[in-house]
């Protein structure tokens, strides 16, 4: 993979983005992307759903305004936020559960000295879908 500029060269805060080679040709030329699937990102099997997206969904089926929409997804997430980092995990029936996870002490290795490190115990978020989440995603996903 190689990296090429911004669609936005103008602006500085915007840094080189790793694509690939069929992604970079349409990026190089006068900005006409291939069809889904021809090469690009978002394949069939590899599609990503962004927050942007998640708000737009629900603002089209539920009629709500997009900023309504932003602003409660966004006291949400907080929320879950704010309970984790009180150490209050989260379940969400049928959907799963948001975890804390503690890490235990281990030996790493800084391979450019050659040195061994201690990487101490720690506290990691965790999601943990549920078994129904799971089931549903096993009989609607195709293994790629």
């Amino acid at each position: 993979k190689r990296s090429v500029k911004s669609d936005n060269e103008r602006d500085p805060h915007l840094y080189l983005l790793p694509v690939s080679p069929e992604t970079a040709h349409y990026r190089e030329t006068a900005g006409v992307k291939p069809e889904e699937g021809e090469g690009n990102d978002r394949s069939q099997y590899n599609r990503k759903m962004t927050k942007a997206d998640i708000v737009k969904n629900i603002s089209d089926q539920t009629g709500m305004d997009k900023t309504d929409v932003q602003m409660i997804a966004e006291k949400f997430m907080d929320e879950i936020k704010n309970s984790l980092q009180n150490n209050n995990n989260v379940y969400l029936r049928g959907f799963g559960s948001f975890i804390i996870k503690t890490r235990a002490e281990k030996t790493g290795r800084n391979i450019s000295q050659n040195t061994a490190v201690i990487i101490p115990a720690h506290n990691i978020p965790a999601f943990k879908p549920s078994k129904t989440f799971v089931k549903s995603v096993k009989q609607n996903v195709p293994v790629s």
